[in-house]
């Protein structure tokens, strides 16, 4: 108590008569049980030993204008204080024993005087109007009914469109899709009814070719078998002989056609392989029949796939580069984290990037191999690799090699 009337009075030493009694009216309503007046004090005033702990406290503050000025009508002794300017005020002792006494009771506080809210605690700003907590509690309330509305809508329209697109993006791969829900929107909900009728329709339309392209080629094995029982026969050789090498020509454009068909269809792709060794058996079979080839891989590899389709799609590619080439070297590297990559590398003539993409349709032959016999091929080698990298969310290159040669590459995810 001390130490704020202290504070009290040297602020008001400071300041302007006129911020003075504002000053004063606050801190006489703040602590009415001081009981403060301005009344003129002498010059010299005299002290008390009942009351100088008191007033040496307060002199510590302040300084020696302070000092006792008499009794009041109850008996207590006051305290005055000669401000700078000449003028001065009295207030009651306060207690110096260190006992509590609360202030009496006077009633209500007065009311607000508008005195500057710099002076101390008891200038309170105006209480809150009830009505800022309502509309800021609305204006939240609808900020969070809007954004949880904005998420809602964008979930309900955006999982149509990523089913849509994730049935898409399966038939490209495996030639089938599975029906999309019609559901979100009428818009999608019309696409997607239009996109399952595609899709049964394009279904029916593969299968149908399918059957008929496996049954004509297995057709013709029979009379294909029965002429060249027939052609054995054949007297002299010379005749005999191009007879029987048109028949084994029909028989390899047969069993390629059935093996393109094969291709085509549903199998298990996640059986997990070691890659690295199915490529250096491959490169050991074509050395032990003769060709020149080496395989070069800087670590072991395991990816998930069919054994046979793979082991069909690079034989293929090597059978190509011992034909056009004299020495063919098979590489095998991680070119990231989620990709593999297998080069079959070869130093023969190449082909024209003009005719690389046609060289991935069923029947092309590049013109090096245009020589209608049975060692060259029918121009399905090529569409063959394609059809299972692609059945394995794969892709196959044909790139050129410097100075001369090609590299079939072959990309395929890891996992």
């Amino acid at each position: 108590m001390i130490a704020r009337i202290g504070d009290f009075l040297k602020i008001a030493n400071g300041l302007a008569a006129p911020d003075r009694e504002k000053l004063l009216a606050w801190f006489e309503a703040d602590h009415p049980h001081l009981d403060m007046k301005a009344e003129t004090v002498p010059a010299q005033t005299s002290t008390s030993a009942q009351n100088n702990k008191v007033v040496e406290a307060l002199q510590s503050y302040v300084g020696p204008a302070i000092g006792v000025t008499g009794t009041d009508a109850s008996g207590r002794q006051r305290i005055g204080f000669r401000f700078e300017d000449g003028t001065s005020i009295t207030m009651a002792a306060p207690p110096g024993d260190g006992e509590h006494r609360p202030p009496p009771d006077r009633g209500p506080p007065p009311p607000d005087r508008g005195l500057p809210g710099e002076f101390g605690r008891g200038a309170m700003p105006p209480p809150p109007s009830p009505m800022i907590p309502v509309v800021f509690g609305t204006l939240l309330f609808f900020a969070i009914s809007f954004t949880i509305f904005i998420l809602w809508a964008g979930r309900g329209l955006t999982r149509p469109l990523r089913r849509f697109a994730e049935a898409v993006d399966e038939f490209s791969v495996k030639g089938t899709m599975a029906l999309v829900e019609e559901s979100g929107p009428s818009e999608l909900r019309g696409a997607a009814r239009a996109l399952n009728r595609m899709s049964e329709r394009v279904k029916t339309m593969i299968e149908q070719r399918t059957q008929m392209l496996a049954a004509v080629s297995h057709d013709l094995r029979t009379p294909v078998t029965r002429l060249r029982l027939r052609a054995e026969f054949i007297e002299p050789s010379d005749v005999r002989d191009p007879i029987l090498r048109d028949i084994e020509q029909m028989d390899a454009m047969v069993h390629s056609a059935l093996s393109f068909i094969r291709d085509g269809k549903e199998v298990q792709r996640n059986a997990l392989l070691d890659l690295s060794a199915l490529l250096q058996t491959i490169c050991n079979e074509f050395a032990d029949m003769g060709y020149k080839v080496h395989f070069d891989a800087a670590e072991p590899i395991s990816i998930k796939g069919n054994v046979d389709e793979l082991y069909r799609a690079v034989t293929n590619l090597v059978s190509n580069a011992v034909k056009f080439g004299t020495e063919v070297e098979v590489r095998l590297r991680c070119a990231s984290l989620d990709w593999i990559e297998i080069d079959v590398i070869d130093d023969g003539p190449g082909i024209p990037e003009a005719d690389k993409a046609a060289m991935l349709a069923p029947f092309t032959r590049g013109d090096e191999s245009r020589k209608a016999d049975a060692l060259q091929g029918f121009g399905l080698g090529l569409p063959i690799v394609q059809a299972i990298v692609t059945a394995h969310r794969g892709q196959l290159h044909l790139l050129d090699r410097k100075p001369h040669g090609l590299i079939a590459r072959i990309t395929l995810p890891r996992a």
